[in-house]
């Protein structure tokens, strides 16, 4: 007790006088929190580097694979490790962190659920910047030879993911599982029995889980694949090859068809061949179909389904579409509403170019690209047309002009994550690719940029998991605009890291440092609460001392870029601080 209000009382002294220093707060792996400077936008910290030390001091890190990231900040990733007690039968792991903890899901060497097998990842690695080097200490033969599974994980910190596996008789299967630190489940297992007869083969999946620990997965069972949603409860199927269409006598077809799951458990299936679909437990409900009768502001009859294809936690879904009508062929995109099929921009062929779909959000908002000499992203919200390239067509650093972009992800709140790639900056190469956060109020501020500076090194790369944009599941960007990604460093270390669009301290994300953060710290504190929101900011699992002292050191701060900064707190408001952790204090003593 008197350690704690040791520390508390130091916390109320360095309030009064608005002189606070924060110590960054120590990861799992070795790592802290790079706090802004004034100079950059957003929090950036780091989840595992190279290097740094398994929890349970079991291995050093060496590796990673793309993470993925769910509501809460929580990444799950898989990584290579070195110096562990069983070498290559025990050096690979999946995992799930934050910037303050890390908690096993799986370890290589580990039991199957049933107890018939052990998992045990190929013991090989794709070539890239991002395969470990074989040099230095590293190059002895007991490390790095995974290929490491990815994983994907939900809002309940739960991760799924495909693994190889040796039966009892030193068979090898693949399966599919997921975790979230306790005990495993399996969803499938290669050579299971299916219902009525035969055996499934794992052909692709998991994908992304949602919230009712559901995934999809292409399974062929005795010649016929088909796409099934698979849970610990239960494997349905949600459409199979040849399976036919509800009207017109059109069959699907595997190769040209996607599936989409949103958090309700509900699947929509897209087959550019023959349209879009609503899987139920019965069968197939039409939402567009070849032939159909597109909405009367295009006209005509639908006539090829394009890839773009997005599906929301609503139910809704948007796409795009080509129809013939008065003699001229047309293209553009749709949502569909509660089965009914509205237009959302009209684009014709013989115009400057098609409009291709690049994401859908809760809100119905509709990303897209169009023009096909200078490709632009538009944002639509109802009747308002948003020019997001508008914001990203200069660098926000340096010299240069766009080359090229891709969008990442796109989330409830229109904030979109677009990967830029530059000509004509003043690094060249060691400076032409940026990872921007667009927000309507803050424009598109870099996440991460070649050339930048992070952990006494600088970044020479990096990578996102798969681009997500047209389904509502998390993936590379969340609800709240965090980003997970890997990078890779000058000095060959690479590192997995999660940055937030603010200022390390705001918990109720109005980009500045407050009374009302300050508020939440002293309602949650001493709780074991996980998430950016209930001031968890160090991500270990608890609302503690250093989060408080996040608050105090970055209090009437802003996230917005320099220049538009907020000013030092005036003494009016370090007393009100000062009164805040006195607060937090009595709220801590009863």
């Amino acid at each position: 007790m008197l350690r704690i209000h040791h520390h508390i009382s130091r916390a109320c002294a360095l309030a009064l006088t608005c002189g606070l220093v924060l110590v960054a707060p120590t990861t799992a792996s070795g790592a802290g929190t790079q706090p802004p400077d004034g100079s950059g936008f957003g929090t950036t910290q780091v989840v595992a580097v190279r290097y740094g030390h398994m929890p349970d001091g079991n291995g050093e890190f060496v590796s990673f694979t793309r993470p993925t990231l769910n509501d809460l900040g929580q990444v799950a990733f898989s990584a290579n490790l070195r110096g562990t007690d069983l070498n290559n039968l025990d050096n690979g792991v999946i995992l799930r962190g934050t910037a303050g903890a890390i908690t096993t899901i799986l370890r290589e060497g580990q039991a199957t659920p049933d107890g018939d097998g052990t998992f045990q990842f190929l013991n090989s690695f794709p070539p890239g910047p991002f395969s470990p080097q074989p040099a230095g200490p590293e190059s002895d033969s007991t490390t790095f030879l995974n290929k490491l599974p990815e994983a994907s994980i939900n809002n309940l910190g739960r991760a799924a993911f495909a693994s190889r596996v040796i039966d009892a008789a030193t068979n090898e299967t693949q399966g599919v599982y997921t975790g979230d630190g306790g005990a495993l489940d399996e969803l499938l297992r290669d050579g299971q029995a299916a219902p009525g007869g035969g055996a499934f083969g794992l052909l692709a999946g998991p994908g992304v889980i949602n919230d009712l620990n559901q995934t999809a997965l292409l399974l062929d069972r005795d010649g016929r694949r088909g796409w099934y949603l698979a849970s610990a409860d239960a494997l349905r199927p949600i459409v199979e090859d040849n399976q036919p269409t509800p009207h017109c006598g059109d069959t699907i077809a595997i190769d040209t068809t996607a599936v989409l799951l949103n958090h309700a458990g509900q699947a929509a299936v897209h087959d550019t061949q023959v349209g879009l679909f609503f899987a139920t437990h019965g069968g197939l409900i039409t939402l567009a179909q070849l032939d159909d009768l597109a909405p009367p502001e295009a006209g005509g009859l639908f006539t090829f389904f394009g890839p773009g294809f997005g599906f929301n936690n609503l139910s809704h879904a948007a796409f795009d579409a080509e129809f013939f009508g008065d003699g001229a062929v047309g293209r553009g995109l749709f949502t569909n509403v509660l089965g009914q099929n509205e237009l959302v921009v009209l684009a014709f062929q013989d115009q400057a170019g098609a409009s291709d779909l690049q994401g859908f959000n809760d809100a119905g908002q509709v990303l897209f690209t169009a023009s096909k000499q200078q490709p632009t992203l538009f944002r639509v919200d109802g009747d308002a047309f948003v020019n997001l390239s508008e914001q990203f067509s200069t660098p926000p650093v340096g010299e240069g002009a766009i080359k090229d972009f891709q969008v990442e992800d796109f989330n409830h709140r229109g904030q979109v994550l677009v990967d830029v790639l530059y000509s004509g900056t003043p690094g060249g190469e060691a400076d032409d690719r940026a990872l921007l956060f667009c927000d309507d109020a803050l424009g598109c501020q870099p996440v991460i940029r070649k050339g930048d500076a992070l952990l006494g090194s600088t970044v020479v790369a990096f990578e996102l998991a798969e681009p997500n944009a047209l389904n509502n599941l998390s993936n590379t960007m969340n609800a709240i605009g965090q980003v997970a990604l890997r990078v890779l460093l000058a000095d060959n270390r690479q590192a997995v890291v999660l940055w937030t669009p603010t200022v390390l301290g705001d918990a109720d994300m109005d980009y500045a440092v407050g009374l009302s953060d300050l508020d939440i710290v002293g309602r949650n504190f001493g709780q074991p609460l996980t998430g950016w929101r209930n001031a968890d900011f160090t991500g270990d699992g608890v609302v503690s001392l250093a989060d408080l002292n996040a608050v105090g050191v970055n209090f009437g701060r802003s996230a917005l870029p320099a220049g538009d900064a907020a000013a030092v707190p005036e003494p009016a408001a370090c007393a009100l601080l000062a009164l805040g952790v006195l607060g937090v204090l009595r709220r801590r003593r009863a």
